[in-house]
């Protein structure tokens, strides 16, 4: 009797998670008959979907989409200030995000462009007093420069020139005279000192120019949580009879 009242937890639980789940598909189903509407053409109704969903709770994830398909409705209905305050919430979301030249009209691609334009100022600042809370005041200004760039959706500023020189390995190896092989009972007697990774000489400023969290790929290489390679040192005795 006593494990009835976990077992209804549980069950009311999982049905939650349930519900949960399908709510979320449900909205995803609504946010694809929106844009298969507005393809067709059927703006009102498309509006009328994605009116639906922006006055209902849905992930963060759908909402630059949401306000992006009204957009394109109102334009296309002719309701330019509606569209620009769409437009405008898209812009804020995210400041970089401009649609491409297959997917709407040049009409819409330019009222996109002009909303940006006029915003992106004051997003700027306000990105760049977000940074300045976050990042060192005493750091260079081009190190500023990347972050407040980063914020506005581009990683083009940590972008460096990686070429460099490295000593890889270099090697020392000390032979013993015959007199002390023999009275040590051996033919040839060696020491071998080398090192590896000793240095190298570049203007990136990373840790090492060699480091690619994305393994083998030749055409974007990264040191994101990388380790550099090690620098080591050997001694190898050589000896024979």
């Amino acid at each position: 009797m006593k494990l009835w009242p976990t077992s209804v937890r549980a069950a009311s639980l999982a049905a939650a998670l349930v519900f949960a789940a399908s709510g979320a598909s449900a909205q995803e189903g609504d946010l694809a008959a929106a844009r298969e509407l507005y393809a067709s053409a059927s703006y009102d109704d498309a509006l009328t979907v994605l009116n639906k969903l922006r006055s209902s709770d849905h992930p963060a994830s759908q909402a630059r989409a949401i306000e992006q398909y009204r957009a394109f409705c109102l334009l296309a209905l002719g309701r330019a200030a509606d569209a620009q305050q769409a437009i405008e919430a898209v812009v804020a979301a995210e400041p970089s995000y401009q649609p491409t030249e297959g997917d709407v009209s040049p009409r819409i691609r330019t009222a996109f462009a002009d909303v940006r334009r006029r915003m992106l100022p004051a997003i700027i600042q306000q990105k760049y007093a977000q940074a300045k809370a976050a990042y060192d005041k005493k750091a260079p200004l081009e190190n500023q420069a990347a972050r407040i760039a980063s914020l506005l959706g581009t990683d083009a500023g940590y972008v460096e020139d990686a070429s460099f020189v490295k000593l890889r390995e270099i090697a020392l190896t000390l032979l013993a005279p015959n007199d002390w092989s023999k009275r040590a009972g051996m033919s040839n007697l060696s020491l071998t000192l080398a090192g590896r990774n000793l240095a190298t000489w570049t203007d990136y400023k990373g840790f090492d120019p060699e480091l690619n969290w994305n393994g083998s790929s030749n055409f974007s290489t990264a040191d994101f949580l990388t380790q550099p390679p090690v620098r080591y040192f050997t001694a190898r005795l050589s000896f024979g009879w």
